[in-house]
């Protein structure tokens, strides 16, 4: 993509370049920018830097203010507000801010709000804040898997009131739920889905390393690592005391296939043997699979 080449004299929505200021630091005073002196169309000049004129900076501000001056048709419906009429009478406060206008939401409340609001992103009276959709539940209203059994009661927790509500789970638990959750719907079960939703990621994440790391019944990264089992209470992988004979016994397991190495009074030959255990049986097998990896990659 080229770079764009800004002129004297060039105009960009309501500026127009009038001089090249030169680079100079932002106010981050790090970076360095190009600035240019632009003149808005309502006359007044403003300092810019170039990569942001007709982008970021359109005018010297009066056209956002033009903006907000510009009157909302009654009817307009903004997520969850329609406008009803413009109030004519404004507050000193709300000079430069726009006009009020009387709302209707959709729960049925009616609420004035500033026009700036409205086409700033407000989308309802107050009842969506939070992702609060919903404006009421009562028993027999369903949130997930929850059916609500009762009207919400009050429950005091650290002196602070808290509605709560006695619900069913579609799993048979009851369970008391908090208000606010159930209108965010943050909550949606008793608790069986957040459970059912860890098996399964547990169960894919298990496939996923069998898939990627189990060659012909052998696990790459298990022989790979020799990162000893938690179990282990010899401190060397494939050693373990044999309490029948007294005697440090080591074995390998490989494919699935049990190998015994014999058994040792001392434990540094018990880890000898495994050691040239590995050396011979893990070693062949990574080295056949190094290969064949490699092979497959060319």
């Amino acid at each position: 993509m080229s770079k764009r080449v800004l002129n004297i004299g060039d105009k960009y929505d309501r500026l127009t370049i009038i001089e090249d200021l030169g680079s100079r630091p932002c106010k981050n005073g790090t970076d360095r920018r190009k600035y240019y002196l632009c003149r808005c169309d309502c006359g007044r000049t403003k300092e810019v830097i170039g990569s942001e004129i007709g982008k970021h900076v359109k005018s010297c501000g009066c056209l956002q203010k033009d903006n907000r001056e510009k009157p909302i048709s009654p009817g307009t419906v903004f997520g969850r507000l329609t406008v009803l009429e413009k109030r004519e009478v404004r507050n000193a406060k709300d000079v430069g801010r726009g006009y009020r206008y009387l709302c209707k939401c959709e729960c049925g409340k009616t609420k004035e709000l500033l026009g700036c609001d409205l086409r700033g992103g407000t989308k309802s009276c107050g009842c969506a804040s939070k992702g609060h959709m919903r404006v009421s539940l009562g028993p027999g209203d369903v949130v997930g898997r929850l059916t609500i059994l009762e009207p919400y009661k009050t429950e005091y927790v650290n002196g602070r009131a808290r509605l709560e509500h006695l619900c069913k789970c579609e799993c048979g638990n009851t369970v008391v739920v908090p208000r606010k959750t159930l209108l965010s719907g943050e909550a949606r079960s008793c608790g069986c889905l957040m459970i059912e939703t860890s098996r399964r990621t547990a169960k894919y994440a298990y496939e996923e390393s069998i898939r990627k790391n189990v060659v012909d019944g052998t696990n790459i990264a298990s022989i790979s690592l020799l990162t000893l089992y938690k179990n282990n209470t010899s401190g060397i992988r494939g050693v373990c005391w044999d309490k029948e004979v007294k005697k440090w016994r080591a074995i390998i397991i490989m494919k699935k296939k049990k190998y015994d190495l014999g058994r040792y009074k001392d434990i540094n030959e018990a880890a000898k043997a495994r050691k040239e255990a590995e050396s011979v049986i893990f070693g062949e097998f990574l080295d056949w699979y190094h290969s064949r990896t490699n092979d497959d990659m060319h």
